[in-house]
């Protein structure tokens, strides 16, 4: 079955214990606040990705940037979880992700199976309708698997056609993804699921829901 198409970044999660504070820092890098939301019940699908019992709620403000990726920045109302995430951001124009990771050449299978193969180590994930393009930089490292609760940069969010049927497709691939959910955090639905690379870094997919 043929990947339904991935159309770009949609954003980068930052998981933080304080979402004021690191509102400002980004906004020394040109982010200014796009969207709030707080208080936000979060969906049971997202537990198998956190180090921690899933909290209850969250805060969630999206940041943009001029030619630089939106960022999420992510406030569970929980505790949080160690050790490193997989990611590290340099936030420059353009913009690298580096993702470290025991096999570079598996963490790129995945993109493959996407429709869009590594080169020498690195993917280039185009621009969409809400962010710049993105260079993923695959870092030969100690495998560091990657949890929502952890501090950090721990999540790379991609727009898809259809989040239901790239899951599916996933899976046939030999992928093992979350489940799909529905959430509304600023009014329109979307459909979501995540992922943990065989290499340790996570990711998040989602698409427009379907009409009813």
């Amino acid at each position: 079955m043929r990947s339904p198409t991935i159309l770009g970044v949609s954003h980068l999660v930052l998981s933080t214990r304080d979402i004021e504070e690191d509102g400002r820092r980004l906004a020394a890098h040109g982010y200014g606040v796009a969207k709030r939301a707080r208080g936000i019940a979060n969906p049971a699908a997202k537990a198998p990705f956190c180090g921690r019992p899933l909290a209850p709620t969250f805060d969630m403000d999206l940041l943009t940037a001029p030619n630089l990726p939106p960022v999420e920045l992510l406030h569970d109302h929980g505790p949080t979880s160690g050790g490193l995430p997989a990611y590290t951001l340099a936030l420059e124009a353009p913009p690298d992700l580096t993702c470290a990771c025991a096999s570079p050449d598996e963490a790129a299978a995945l993109w493959a199976a996407m429709g869009l193969p590594a080169t020498d180590g690195k993917v280039i994930i185009p621009a969409s309708a809400v962010g710049a393009s993105l260079r993923v930089c695959f870092e030969t490292a100690p495998a560091r698997p990657t949890t929502l609760d952890q501090p950090g940069w721990v999540c790379l969010s991609l727009l898809c056609t259809n989040a239901d049927r790239l899951r599916e497709h996933l899976v046939g691939a030999g992928f093992a993804p979350g489940k799909c959910f529905t959430v509304a955090p600023f009014g329109q639905p979307l459909r979501v699921f995540f992922l943990r690379n065989r290499s340790g870094e996570l990711y998040e997919f989602l698409s427009l829901a379907p009409r009813a």
